[in-house]
């Protein structure tokens, strides 16, 4: 029998109850309805630090209906190991986004990557076939731009991601008009990543815009898809590798349901592929144009790692600055949020967290800590000269603790990584070889997403864009150091 304060054991004697986790403590100010939702929104990661310090390393708090637990795992390393390492049957990552997003983004967007396409994720695959994208996606470019002329530069790098990506993909199955048309669509599905925009439960006008927009990228990419399997000609590349993975999935054969859901894999994929990579590289151009010496120091290392010949394909490996400069922009603007859903009932740091609820850290708590970076809210392409780094030029990103909140962390690092790095490293080396920038207008305000990500910009960034190097076409031949000093005489 249970008595009051333990258990009767053979003897009758009580026996003490061991204390059960308690629930996290609740944030304040919160509103009906909205919950913390005005807190949140004003300033994700002001909020989380304020209460940190008030309510300790776990804490929960309320946004839109949803309930969300935050853990700090810069003050408590162990616990950004739990949060990190667990497996999905315990906090999932793919289904936290499903459900914050899904409504927004589509849920289909949010898919595992299969053991199968790993490989046309590699290094050596992605060095095979980043010659041919990198070069269709910078002949786009290059039609785009007027010498002198300004530019939407989150727009523009935008479209330049969408043409490299959507042919890295495709293998080349869709035509430029397609790959245009789906930058517009992606405009439309990725233009509000706002704390409201991504929960509000009211279908307004932009909403329905961007349903439309994800069922007609579907449409071109389910095409391009079909257009592949019905191609007797053996192709290396990543849409043949998403069949072959197909194939294995759904037992061999390929019935209207299978090619649907592949066809919806690849549509995550391309989102998965383009969003921050296309946010990283206008970033890193801003954060370069506004140093010049930095720009010149970029320039001369791209021409002297072999990249200055006359063809614009990347023939080479990028110089490790470059490397560092994406890294950089990485640690200093993903300030955004990592999110978990329970699926089900566990203790975390003491503290019980109920199945359904979300479990998650701000990113910038581990990129801005003035304890692991120094001046943390300066762009220094050269602060991690000292640390150990990988072949990205990026602290470690797996471990505890966590040193680097980049292209996520733990049992979830991201498969795309590679061909990310990769993709950023040609665009940018080809983009400052072969073009001037200067940013001519900042947005208001650079806002930090509620999911793991870049921060986003409130109002426009423009740049005026000068070609120093004329397109493929008509660029005639020229030794790399005559090209060096044209550009250099070509700066303001």
């Amino acid at each position: 029998m249970r008595g009051e304060g333990g258990e009767a054991n053979a003897d009758g004697d009580a026996e003490p109850v061991s204390a059960m986790p308690t629930r996290p403590p609740r944030a304040g100010f919160s509103l009906p309805m909205l919950g913390n939702t005005v807190g949140i929104a004003a300033d994700p990661l002001g909020f989380q630090d304020r209460q940190h310090r008030n309510l300790g390393p776990v804490f929960s708090a309320d946004l839109l209906g949803r309930r969300l637990v935050f853990v700090d795992v810069v003050g408590r390393p162990a616990l950004g190991q739990e949060l990190f390492e667990a497996p999905a049957d315990t906090l999932d990552m793919v289904g936290a986004y499903r459900d914050l997003l899904g409504e927004l983004l589509g849920a289909e967007l949010f898919v595992s990557v299969a053991k199968e396409l790993r490989v046309p994720l590699a290094m050596g695959y992605v060095r095979r076939h980043l010659p041919r994208s990198t070069d269709l996606a910078l002949g786009f470019f290059d039609k785009q731009i007027d010498s002198g002329s300004g530019v939407d530069l989150v727009r523009i790098c935008s479209d330049l991601v969408i043409h490299f990506v959507c042919d890295y993909l495709t293998g080349g199955e869709l035509r430029e008009s397609e790959r245009s048309e789906l930058a517009e669509l992606f405009d439309v599905i990725e233009s509000d990543y706002s704390v409201l925009g991504m929960l509000s439960p009211i279908e307004t006008r932009g909403f329905r815009r961007r349903v439309a927009a994800r069922k007609r990228a579907h449409r071109i990419l389910r095409s391009a898809l079909e257009r592949r399997l019905h191609s007797s000609a053996p192709v290396d590349d990543f849409v043949q590798g998403l069949i072959a993975a197909g194939h294995a999935q759904f037992g061999g054969s390929l019935s209207e349901p299978a090619i649907e859901a592949i066809s919806l894999q690849l549509l995550g994929m391309v989102f998965a592929a383009h969003t921050n990579t296309a946010m990283t590289l206008a970033l890193c151009l801003a954060e370069v144009s506004r140093d010049p010496k930095l720009f010149g120091r970029l320039r001369r290392s791209v021409i002297d790692a072999g990249m200055g010949a006359d063809s614009r394909s990347v023939q080479s490996a990028p110089p490790p600055i470059i490397h560092r400069v994406v890294t950089e922009c990485i640690r200093l603007h993903s300030i955004g949020t990592c999110w978990r859903k329970a699926s089900r009932a566990l203790d975390l740091g003491g503290f019980r967290i109920q199945a359904g609820e979300y479990v998650g850290t701000s990113l910038g708590r581990i990129n801005l800590d003035p304890r692991r970076y120094p001046d943390p809210e300066v762009f220094d392409v050269d602060r991690s000269e000292d640390v150990p780094r990988d072949r990205f030029e990026s602290p470690p990103v797996q471990g505890c603790p966590v040193a680097f909140a980049g292209f996520g962390s733990g049992r979830y690092l991201c498969s795309g990584r590679t061909l990310a790095y990769s993709m950023l490293g040609g665009l940018l080396s080809c983009l400052v070889r072969d073009y001037e920038w200067q940013i001519e207008r900042e947005p208001r305000l650079w806002y930090p997403l509620m999911f793991p990500g870049l921060s986003r910009p409130i109002g426009a960034l423009r740049a005026t864009v000068r070609r120093v190097r004329a397109p493929r076409d008509d660029h005639p031949t020229r030794r790399d150091g005559e090209f060096l000093d044209e550009a250099a005489s070509a700066r303001p």
